[in-house]
């Protein structure tokens, strides 16, 4: 089981510097993160930062060396050089109940700019090695849920019927999960 701890957001969208602690933590034994504020208080950024990061340990599940999505130059707080988002996540071994932590980070230079900062991203690989092997030692294996729906979707082309049982395998999940044009069609079939 897979559990995202901290998030921290450097000169990214309105943030010089965030650091988000999701659930559970030493206060509130809940497992649920609500985020409350004012429109442009910064949530979408907190979530879009989130489905970047994340982005990364899905295309590294499907492939070695795969790439996520790049953080947007646009993101960059104005008049900074660079941005990047830092994401430490807890992984529970199924068998030995061992929970390791990990954590990456994500960075992106401004066009023009000296890069200051690298992206590191050795322990997201790593994470997903020991996914991809759970998967092939056994077909069966689960792997983490992540799924990103924005304010901006919109459900398209839903099938009136289906026509044809369709096999998916557990991977698929992964399909569009963080992108922010989501088709439905998938799930309805």
């Amino acid at each position: 089981m897979m559990n995202i701890r901290t998030l921290k957001l450097t000169n990214l969208g309105r943030f010089e510097e965030l650091d988000v602690h999701l659930a559970p933590v030493e206060e509130f034994k809940s497992n649920v993160t609500v985020f409350i504020g004012n429109n442009g208080a910064g949530k979408t950024s907190i979530l879009k930062s989130l489905a970047t990061s994340l982005s990364w340990f899905v295309a590294r599940v499907r492939t070695e060396k795969g790439n996520g999505s790049p953080i947007p130059e646009d993101a960059i707080l104005n008049g900074r050089s660079s941005a990047t988002i830092e994401l430490q996540v807890l992984n529970t071994h199924p068998a030995t109940e061992v929970a390791t932590p990990y954590r990456w980070l994500l960075a992106r230079t401004a066009s023009g700019k000296k890069s200051t900062t690298a992206s590191s991203l050795q322990e997201a690989s790593q994470l997903a090695a020991f996914y991809r092997d759970q998967y092939t030692q056994n077909s069966g294996a689960s792997f983490p849920l992540i799924a990103f729906y924005p304010v901006e979707r919109v459900v398209l082309d839903v099938p009136l019927k289906i026509k044809e049982r369709h096999n998916f395998l557990q991977l698929d999940g992964y399909d569009n999960a963080l992108n922010q044009g989501i088709d439905f069609r998938r799930f309805f079939e």
